[in-house]
């Protein structure tokens, strides 16, 4: 949604009003350079007047409607062609140029072609109904601002270029981000084979059902076993996380204890530890755990270390503590 807000949809406005104006443009410059090609006759005003049209208009400040007029000269001419008279009001085709909608302009123009006035009429030689008194057959000015609607389209499609590469780099990045991972070691350095032993007997000893399901992790998805013994009141469970791709590599163990009994959850959580250290670093891990358990129940905060290249986290949830060894990718 970002990128097609940011990047997608101001190019689509800026390029399709460009792209609109540019053959509206076209269309009169093709509209000139044809009518600079048409037969001349001499024609006579039959009546010239200032007409005035009134539009409704909708003000939002003050939230009321109010009238608007519009002047225009019209003036009325005949002309003969091959034997045929042929009346028109058209007094010019398009010339870039915003009709002046004021009276005083419309009555200056008027003025100029009094009724019974000869003029000099330029007409279609196909269709001699279709004819001007002033045809604009300039197309400079026009011809200048489809140079501005080219820049318009031009700058759309940069900017939405601009925006696709960038989107594509992420992906690249993210995409390699990714393969790194997914070939990099586990965080855990424990396969599933190594860890069901240890992680049976815990199973067993506390009467816990497992189950499997997935998840997505930051940029790699996971499979995770969970073990539980069902009691929300009083829970125990072990969570394993393995990779989806790759389920020999583990990148989070978790625990979660309802800590009815500290001493009861630090013992839980010390074999859940044993299941990765060993020796000296289970000793350290076993000290962590003491300290910190009664902190986290106190405080409710989130309290991380690392343990060599391990990170441990204990957080509390309100009426469970998760100890967690590892990280999710």
């Amino acid at each position: 949604m970002d990128f097609f807000l940011i990047w997608v949809f101001p190019a689509l406005l800026l390029g399709g009003f460009g792209l609109l104006l540019f053959l509206a443009t076209t269309k009169n410059i093709n509209r000139c350079k044809a009518v600079s090609g048409w037969a001349k006759t001499t024609g006579i005003v039959e009546k010239s007047a200032v007409e005035k049209h009134k539009s409704q208009r909708f003000n939002r400040r003050i939230r009321r409607g109010y009238q608007q007029s519009h002047y225009e000269p019209k003036i009325e001419f005949s002309y003969l062609v091959g034997g045929s008279t042929f009346h028109s009001s058209s007094y010019k085709n398009f010339d870039g140029i915003y009709q002046d909608d004021s009276e005083e302009k419309a009555a200056e123009i008027v003025a100029q072609f009094p009724s019974g006035k000869k003029v000099t009429v330029t007409y279609n030689p196909d269709q001699p109904a279709e004819s001007y008194l002033l045809p604009q057959i300039d197309f400079t000015r026009l011809s200048e601002h489809r140079k501005i609607q080219i820049v318009m389209i031009a700058f759309a499609l940069v900017w939405v270029g601009l925006g696709s590469g960038i989107k594509m780099r992420e992906q690249i990045m993210a995409e390699n981000t990714q393969k790194q991972i997914q070939q990099s070691v586990g965080v855990l350095p424990i396969n599933p084979d190594q860890l069901e032993p240890g992680l049976n007997l815990i199973i067993a000893e506390y009467a816990l059902t497992c189950s499997e399901d997935g998840y997505s992790g930051k940029t790699i998805a996971y499979k995770e076993k969970r073990c539980t013994n069902g009691d929300v009141s009083n829970l125990t469970a072990i969570e394993v996380d393995s990779r989806k791709e790759d389920i020999q590599k583990i990148d989070v163990i978790s625990a979660l204890k309802t800590p009815s009994d500290i001493d009861v959850t630090v013992t839980f959580f010390n074999q859940i530890a044993s299941l990765i250290f060993k020796d000296e670093a289970l000793a350290s891990t076993s000290e962590w755990i003491s300290t910190t358990l009664p902190e986290v129940i106190q405080t409710s905060n989130t309290i991380s270390t690392t343990i060599g290249s391990i990170p441990l986290k204990m957080s509390n949830l309100g009426s469970n503590i998760r100890f967690t060894l590892g990280d999710s990718q």
